[in-house]
């Protein structure tokens, strides 16, 4: 039997955080295990308390846990474990990991494994790039963890016989389940699941400005045009934008939520919550049934940038709670970029602030794939950008004359008006054909941009 259940009922103890989970993974070789070790064993684990084992064993239950794993296949909800090779590989390797991520949707992983698709990174231009930082710090950290995880197995299996005698034995001797893991996994395991494709975190506030949002889905569409999956916390404002911006692109993205991944917070959400779904996938650390709350948003932070490569903030205040975020990112060792903002705005200040402290500058999707060393792919006769530049070439003489008043962004009707030099109503005519056209939207309150 797979070990995954076991997990599942490991991840729903109240008490154990993941840290605690993993700890106890590995003290006894399996999920299973812990489940079938008698009390006395459970006390030989040095992370659990009395009371941490009390409720180990109030849960103890085995109808229970496949009344439990029922429910999430019904529900459409499915698990991946810190010890699954489907694992992500870079959120895998940060200081805090999540014990197991449930799911719904798919995570998205590369149609291209290979190093010659249209996914293949560039030689970095930066001297001792992200990448290359990345592939010998992974090195180092298997060989530390493989090393220190063998001898604490042996250990731990040693003094867990001690305790309880030897006829007791954990299901690893005995063949009960299918699968286990005493250690973290190496690169053997690694390069046996899933090639997960370039993932970016486009990030900001709640409270954000028109320019904020036009940004955060501008980029957000061009980055997924090129292959890479964004990673946001589907939060009104910004990330919601971001995850829109995904699915305009034609691309994949992941929303990271801090309640279970069966409830759609904030409930607005519910329709772009199931656009997710159908073109990426919601995630949680939290059990399904988990609701929303305000120690569980900074947790589920360090999972937005530990997927990702980069994490990119579009627009935050100097106290924004995005912040904590790029806090996350720079422990995690990810690179951080901010988009430049009006220096007179109070939503601006903390973007700017990053960027005078060094963070990289994103003022398009092709600086953040320069930043990252991917080459940009180019625009086939129908990809959007080419279309858009057709529908541009083909236009009148008065509709060119008004879509050349959006240039410098967003702009209300008579402003329009009076940069067109045209009558009311030729240039609400005229933004109506543009709209049809799909080369600009209209924004709330008579305004407009382009797309």
């Amino acid at each position: 039997m797979s070990d995954t259940p076991y997990l599942i009922w490991l991840s729903q103890i109240d008490g154990l955080g993941p840290k605690k989970q993993l700890e106890l993974v590995r003290f006894f070789g399996s999920a299973r295990a812990v489940f079938d070790a008698p009390n006395e064993l459970l006390r030989t684990a040095p992370c659990l308390t009395g009371q941490n084992i009390a409720r180990l064993t109030e849960r103890r239950d085995r109808q229970a846990l496949d009344d439990c794993s029922e429910r999430l296949e019904r529900a459409g909800i499915g698990y991946i474990s810190y010890f699954d090779p489907d694992y992500p590989p870079l959120l895998r390797e940060i200081q805090d990991p999540p014990a197991g991520l449930y799911i719904i949707g798919e995570m998205p992983v590369s149609e291209f494994p290979s190093s010659g698709g249209p996914l293949a990174r560039k030689e970095s231009t930066r001297p001792g790039g992200h990448a290359e930082e990345q592939k010998a710090g992974t090195e180092e950290q298997n060989a530390v963890v493989t090393g220190q995880n063998a001898g604490a197995s042996r250990r731990s299996a040693e003094a867990a016989k001690r305790s309880a005698g030897a006829s007791w034995q954990s299901p690893v001797e005995s063949g009960q389940i299918s699968w286990v893991s005493r250690q973290s996994p190496g690169a053997a395991e690694r390069s046996a699941g899933a090639v997960f494709p370039p993932m970016v975190s486009v990030i900001g506030s709640r409270r954000c400005s028109e320019y904020g949002l036009s940004v955060a889905r501008k980029l957000s569409r061009g980055l997924a045009e090129n292959g890479v999956v964004i990673v946001s916390g589907m939060a009104k404002g910004i990330d919601a934008m971001a995850h829109r911006g995904a699915l305009e692109g034609g691309g994949k993205t992941v929303a990271v939520l801090g309640c279970g991944a069966d409830i759609c917070y904030p409930a607005e959400n519910k329709t772009l919550r199931e656009a997710i779904i159908r073109n990426g996938c919601v995630i949680s650390e939290y059990p399904p049934g988990t609701p929303p709350a305000p120690g569980h948003f900074p947790a589920r932070n360090r999972i937005i940038s530990g997927l990702s490569s980069a994490v990119v903030v579009v627009e935050a205040a100097k106290r924004s709670g995005t912040l904590i975020t790029v806090s996350e990112a720079l422990e995690q060792g990810r690179d951080v970029m901010a988009v430049p903002g009006n220096v007179t705005s109070r939503l601006s200040e903390g973007t700017n602030a990053l960027i005078k402290e060094g963070a990289g500058v994103a003022t398009c999707c092709e600086d953040v794939l320069e930043f990252l060393g991917i080459e940009k792919r180019r625009e086939t006769a129908g990809s959007s950008g080419a279309l858009v530049k057709e529908a541009v070439k083909s236009l009148a003489p008065d509709e060119r004359i008004i879509y050349d008043a959006l240039k410098d962004g967003p702009a209300a009707f008579d402003e329009i008006v009076a940069r067109s030099n045209s009558q009311a109503q030729t240039v609400g005519y005229v933004l109506m054909m543009l709209e049809l056209k799909g080369l600009i939207r209209k924004l709330p309150g008579m305004r407009y941009e382009r797309e």
